[in-house]
């Protein structure tokens, strides 16, 4: 399309009209009256940035047609003080419609960066909504497919009771209960991980004892530990203050971190968990006797779904998620979690969270720290 307007946007003469703009699009019409509601906000600060940085400039936006939502990529300029609007599929498509019906209009040099500054603005709007859109499927498909693995260890769960079973047709059923078990744990991590990234994951936080909740962790990973004969000692190494965290996220960390640190090392081990004050932090650290992690490989292990070499071939059933959910929680709260280790000499994790207040918003995932 390709339209004159007023400054306000109000059209004054369709020049092209491809799109049959032509019933809602009369001259004496807002222009805004075919814009998707969603799209205002980004057509309004589109029309008041023309004026102040003149040239031609480009938006993405979604208008309605005949009932249908099209995306179109807008671009404006001002001339003598009316409006040139020219819009198509892509910006290649609109520049050389506006160039056919409206003529070459040379924007000056500053105002070409202020229009490759707005095309990189919309970019990431695009971008944005991509990713949000990406984590909606990702928690609708875990939400349903949770339910369907529920009923399935339900009729397992009754099936395995039935003493009529023979051993290996229980052996099979026991089989694709633990399968379903799995599933149920991998889609948990994944709906923790899209939750984490879209930025809508908010902490609860609370005054929490950290030396306590370690003791509990602890307690809780002993059971594990001593099946394999591994030893878990906790040591506190310092008056450590009392912290404003989400105790149930810190105790997902120092559980996976834990959990970890058992499920690798060979019998008869022993894990170590540190806890002292370091400066402005609090300085958590857990330490195994396992196979280590080949240097290369330390930048990758916060990443979901990477295992190292010396892990994977250790069969491990994980879903790689682990590091990579107690990475966004410590970031979340302002601190760092890394690794430390060498090939068959174990490894080291380290957690640090700030002593300071943390101030969220309601709606947000963005913190104010405050010293």
């Amino acid at each position: 399309m390709a339209l004159l307007c007023s400054r306000e946007a109000i059209v004054t003469r369709v020049l092209h009209d491809s799109l049959q703009l032509s019933d809602p699009l009369t001259p004496g019409t807002l222009l805004s009256s075919i814009v998707e509601p969603a799209s205002l906000p980004r057509w309004r600060h589109f029309l008041r940035n023309i004026s102040p940085n003149p040239g031609i400039r480009g938006c993405p936006l979604n208008v309605v047609v005949r009932g249908k939502t099209t995306r179109l990529w807008i671009t404006a300029s001002e001339r003598s003080g009316t409006l040139e609007i020219a819009g198509g599929s892509t910006p290649a498509l609109a520049a050389k419609i506006r160039q056919r019906f409206l003529g070459h209009f040379e924007a000056p040099p500053a105002a070409r960066t202020a229009d490759a500054r707005e095309r990189f603005l919309a970019r990431n709007i695009e971008l944005e909504n991509a990713g949000e859109e990406k984590t909606r499927w990702i928690l609708a498909a875990a939400h349903d497919l949770r339910n369907q693995l529920h009923a399935l260890q339900a009729y397992t769960e009754l099936l395995t009771e039935d003493n009529c079973l023979q051993p290996e047709q229980k052996k099979m059923i026991e089989s694709i209960h633990d399968s379903t078990d799995f599933m149920m744990h991998l889609l948990l991590d994944l709906e923790e991980i899209a939750w984490a990234d879209s930025g809508a994951h908010t902490l609860r936080l609370a005054p929490t004892d950290l030396v306590s909740l370690l003791h509990e962790c602890v307690s809780l990973s002993r059971p594990a530990a001593e099946h394999k004969s591994i030893s878990v000692d906790l040591n506190c190494l310092g008056p450590v203050p009392e912290m404003n965290v989400d105790p149930q996220k810190i105790r997902q960390v120092i559980g996976n971190l834990l959990g970890n640190a058992i499920k690798h090392p060979p019998e008869g081990a022993k894990v170590k968990v540190d806890i002292f004050p370091d400066g402005a932090c609090v300085h958590i650290s857990v330490c195994d006797d396992g196979p280590g992690i080949p240097a290369d490989e330390l930048n990758i292990i916060f990443t979901p779904f990477q295992k190292t070499r010396s892990r994977a071939a250790s069969h491990d059933p994980g879903t790689g998620l682990g590091l990579a959910i107690s990475k966004r929680i410590v970031e979340q709260h302002g601190g760092r979690i890394w690794a430390e280790s060498k090939l068959g000499e174990g490894a080291t994790f380290h957690v640090e969270l700030p002593r300071i207040e943390i101030a969220r918003t309601h709606r947000t995932n963005r913190m104010a720290l405050c010293l």
